[in-house]
């Protein structure tokens, strides 16, 4: 398994983003890059594959198949979404680090040669993972952003407390902070329900302890920094994102044993299955001495078809980015759609 480093000074360059697919108690996983189908799977032990409780997730360890034979009800019910694309505004995206780019019917469009379509006074829903959506939020003009691309960079200043205590902060960054997103539409961001679950959960604290081992990383104690319930796309088959990491001094000096992961668990073909959506990992085998911190940044529909995407902020001492990524049909991989970042 290999994690894949941003290296400094070329921050946006170098940014390769990969997805392990994981299992508790398994070392042999595959890994892949976000845009690139798994190659192999290894899942988790199989469970029931009901929706259960995260304090119950150690329990999952019965064969679903023969679960089934026994009771079929006890499957989940998957009910096939009709993607709804809504018109929306003008559905620009705006993360603390600038512009990601924009949908146009229900389709991703980055970053080009093409003028951002945001005018001083449009009006933006903010959201960030552990917040309801504010809307209202006022947005300036499309302004050059981030001094090393500055002729495709954009920036649109988001009059909001989040953006702006972002703002506020001058780097090098020492502690990692949780970013919002922004973005200059009207429909409801959240069609599904995210619940926020408790961060001292024994369960999913073993959870990680497993996997880390797989990185040779020994955490009696891992800490959560996130861990949420929702149904990306209305399927009916939840997902459980939850991520851990440990800093033991600050962003600028990397500690061997030093770890950020941000992962996803939910059913796939009748087994739990955990999925490594970012990872960056300081001991003898990876790292150079400069953690990225990850978080989950939000859970939202940013182009109006009904099914949510993950929001990822990366962060580091010199600098930091946002990405959009999309879950591909109940299949074991993701795609970056969108991106922003940059460094000193």
């Amino acid at each position: 398994m290999i994690i894949h480093r941003i290296a400094k000074k070329q921050w946006i360059s170098l940014v390769i983003f990969l997805l392990v697919l994981c299992s508790c108690g398994s070392s042999d996983n595959s890994v892949a890059e976000l845009s690139e189908p798994v190659e192999k799977t290894v899942p988790s032990p199989t469970v029931e594959p009901t929706k259960t409780p995260v304090e119950k997730v150690e329990s999952e360890e019965n064969d679903v198949s023969a679960q089934e034979e026994q009771d079929s009800s006890s499957a989940p019910v998957e009910i096939e979404p009709t993607p709804i694309i809504l018109p929306g505004g003008k559905n620009v995206i705006v993360g603390v680090q600038g512009v990601l780019g924009w949908s146009e019917n229900g389709a991703w469009i980055g970053l080009g040669d093409d003028p951002v379509p945001a005018a001083a006074g449009d009006l933006y829903q903010v959201i960030r993972i552990g917040s309801d959506a504010v809307s209202g939020a006022l947005g300036a003009a499309p302004q050059p952003n981030c001094t090393q691309n500055s002729t495709i960079s954009r920036n649109v200043a988001i009059d909001d407390p989040l953006f702006t205590s972002f703002a506020s902060l001058s780097m090098p960054y020492t502690e990692p902070v949780s970013t919002p997103i922004a973005i200059s539409t009207d429909w409801d961001l959240t069609p599904h329900n995210i619940t926020s679950l408790g961060l001292d959960s024994i369960a999913y604290k073993d959870i990680a302890r497993e996997l880390l081992s797989e990185f040779d990383i020994d955490d009696p104690d891992p800490e959560l920094t996130v861990l949420v319930e929702t149904d990306l796309d209305g399927d009916g088959n939840d997902e459980i994102f939850f991520g851990v990491e440990r800093i033991a001094d600050s962003l600028m000096f990397g500690t061997a044993g030093d770890y950020s992961l941000l992962y996803m668990r939910k059913v796939i073909d009748g087994r739990f299955t955990n999925l490594l959506i970012y990872g960056d990992v300081e001991n003898a085998e990876y790292g150079n001495g400069m953690l990225n911190s990850i978080r989950l940044s939000a859970v939202a529909d940013l182009n109006g078809n009904g099914r949510m995407e993950v929001v990822a902020g990366l962060m580091y001492y010199e600098g930091s980015s946002t990405s959009v990524i999309e879950f591909n049909d109940d299949k074991e991989n993701f795609t970056q759609v969108l991106y922003v970042g940059c460094n000193n």
